[in-house]
């Protein structure tokens, strides 16, 4: 009995831990590809839904579909331990990669802009 109630916990804090990286991965994706308010106001709903199906599902394969408040609790904590020491400094290492991808891809286009403009010129 107690020790089906450890997995349960286990696995309440451990899918906390997946849906906050699951939560950075859609973060850095918006940071790659922008997208209008609406748009990402329907990828929260649709993400938040999933992720709500994803909790009942480990609830009720971990206790038959009891939800116990400590395994909301846990699956909480696990959601806030990822965020506070993984998830922020990720996305943030993140955007700064992709800032400097970009700007080198703003610096190679310039330069290929200017020899075909060069190029052209000298018809």
């Amino acid at each position: 009995m107690i020790r089906q109630q450890l997995i349960y916990v286990t696995a309440s804090f451990a899918s906390g831990m997946i849906i906050m990286l699951a939560y950075d991965v859609l973060l850095i994706m918006r940071i790659i590809i922008r997208r209008p308010f609406v748009l990402t106001a329907l990828e929260d709903v649709i993400f938040w839904l999933s992720s709500g199906i994803f909790a009942f599902y480990v609830f009720y394969r971990c206790s038959e579909g009891v939800i116990r408040i400590y395994a909301i609790l846990a699956m909480l904590f696990g959601m806030w331990l990822f965020k506070w020491s993984v998830g922020d400094r990720a996305v943030l290492f993140a955007e700064k990669i992709i800032e400097k991808i970009r700007k080198c891809l703003k610096l190679l286009v310039s330069r290929c802009r200017m020899r075909i403009s060069k190029k052209s010129s000298d018809c």
